[in-house]
């Protein structure tokens, strides 16, 4: 079988459904995927507001590594998750599809099978281009043997057992004794200020609290090189290692910023809480919100307990860029810097306050929680210092990548490759507009759709609670404008392209997006 056979039987193959084990070891593959041994490191944090990176004009955060990354290549400043959720914001990222399309809609608990047999992934087409691959960290779409990229890595599979071996040499527990009523993270104690203790008894006497307690805001007394997050990293690194004589594409995805807030010194003294801002708009919230898990934490802890949260969340970020420059200086010692493509970015945001409320966790579409990083280097391809205004999504993380590594995209996705953008091929286009999507749970779920477009954003909700913000006069999105009648028309058009949009996506839903909202 010729090479171009094989080519035109994988694009044909990827188009529909996955490649079976016994077809790909038939197949004439290239030793090398297309694009001159490029290489992918791809960096992922989970729930990072937009705006924690020095390069994004934050004055207070210290992100030296990411910085550079930016500098280094291209900053996305309009950035957009495909939903405010951990699962389908992934599934998304790997296969391109809104979650409307992959059918993944909430979060993957335990061991969930999320990966569905027609699902084709960034890595399972690589792997099958003989890419070596490699994920550390959060994976959070269940087995990872669901993916033929990742069946035979035990090690990528198995680092939460992992972490206790690696814990133990770094932070014996025995060097922290359990004392009674103390908050614990990975099984040591959490240094906690009064606001937040106190904010934590009336946490307890909620109902419908999540399962993780996440009013533990503070002080670990783990050192930085005993948190799971260097494992992952140390792990990354290992398998940059691995693979430096050939071709790649590594992930190391970390948990934080997300809750827990939890950090260590120096990250947790770095910050001053007093100097932690707070939000204009900490009383301003619609009613829809007030009974969500986020805006009752804020509640609960109120504005001193805020400035903790930011101060510890702030640690975090901060305590993952050292994280960042530790891979990235070990991709340089071992010569690859040059070949290979570096992706930073985050599966979802976080309030920071915003409407009183504390972490993701509220049905909404603010920019807080529905925008994120998003950063890119490849020497002598990228443009140092080049910034991007064209909105963006994660579901174009998978064309982009496997543009760059010269294998053509599965046919159908939603995404569409950001490389004409970034190499300047394609001029930029503010007018774009971004989507992002909720599907509540349960049997006749009603449905949440956003699209941000211009000056506007408009979300609409099939049972009634609709809003529309002007978010170049209003970015913090305080004002709802949906009922007043002088934005009718505006409400009519954001509405129309946004069922367009859907219709154009397959929305399985879409009949419970009438044509007229008014109606």
């Amino acid at each position: 079988m010729s090479r171009d056979m094989t080519r035109r039987e994988f694009i044909t193959r990827t188009g529909g459904t996955l490649l079976g084990a016994a077809a790909v070891q038939a197949m004439e593959l290239p030793a090398h995927a297309e694009g001159d041994g490029l290489n992918i490191l791809f960096l992922m944090t989970d729930q990072q507001h937009h705006r924690t990176l020095g390069c994004a004009g934050n004055e207070l955060i210290h992100t030296p590594n990411l910085d550079r990354l930016a500098a280094e290549g291209v900053r996305f400043t309009q950035a957009f998750c495909p939903t405010p959720f951990c699962s389908p914001t992934r599934a998304s990222v790997v296969t391109g599809l809104y979650p409307h399309r992959h059918g993944q809609n909430t979060n993957v608990r335990g061991r969930e099978h999320a990966a569905r047999s027609d699902w084709v992934t960034t890595e399972d087409m690589l792997f099958d281009r003989r890419y070596a691959t490699g994920h550390r960290g959060k994976w959070h779409l269940g087995p990872k043997a669901d993916f033929r990229a990742y069946r035979g890595d035990d090690e990528g599979r198995g680092y939460v057992s992992g972490y206790g071996v690696f814990q133990e040499k770094h932070s014996p527990a025995a060097d922290y004794p359990k004392k009674p009523g103390e908050a614990r993270a990975w099984g040591r104690p959490v240094e906690m200020t009064d606001a937040v203790v106190e904010g934590r008894k009336v946490w307890a006497t909620l109902d419908r609290r999540p399962k993780q307690d996440i009013s533990i805001i503070g002080r670990s007394v783990i050192p930085p090189e005993g948190l799971p997050e260097s494992l992952m990293t140390e792990q990354t690194m290992g398998l940059l290692e691995k693979y430096r004589d050939r071709n790649f594409m590594i992930t190391c995805s970390w948990s934080p910023p997300h809750a827990l807030w939890v950090t260590s010194e120096p990250y947790y003294s770095m910050y001053d809480p007093a100097a932690m801002p707070l939000p204009d708009n900490l009383d301003i919230c619609p009613e829809m919100y007030r009974t969500s898990v986020a805006r009752r934490l804020g509640d609960c802890i109120g504005p001193e307990g805020i400035r903790e949260y930011l101060r510890c969340y702030y640690g975090q970020v901060s305590f993952i860029d050292w994280n960042v420059g530790r891979i990235l200086k070990r991709l340089e010692e071992l010569g690859l810097a040059d070949k290979t493509l570096v992706l930073f970015t985050a599966d979802h945001g976080d309030m920071q306050g915003s409407h009183g409320s504390v972490g993701k966790s509220l049905p909404a579409f603010y920019d807080a929680v529905g925008r994120v990083p998003m950063l890119m280097r490849l020497p002598g391809r990228i443009r140092p210092g080049t910034v991007i205004n064209t909105p963006a999504n994660s579901v174009d993380i998978m064309p982009t990548l496997l543009d760059y590594a010269g294998v053509p995209a599965p046919e159908g996705i939603d995404g569409r490759s950001l490389r004409q953008l970034i190499e300047g091929r394609e001029k930029e286009d503010r007018d774009r507009a971004a989507f992002c999507e909720r599907t509540a749970h349960g049997t006749g779920a009603w449905v949440m759709r956003m699209i941000r477009q211009g000056e506007w954003k408009y979300v609409y909700r099939s049972n009634g609670f609709n809003e529309l913000y002007h978010v170049v006069d209003d970015p913090d999105e305080n004002v709802n404008l949906v009922e007043d009648r002088k934005y009718r028309a505006v409400v009519r058009e954001m509405h129309r392209r946004l069922r367009d949009h859907l219709a154009a996506t397959k929305e399985p839903r879409l009949d419970q997006v009438p044509q007229d909202p008014f109606a």
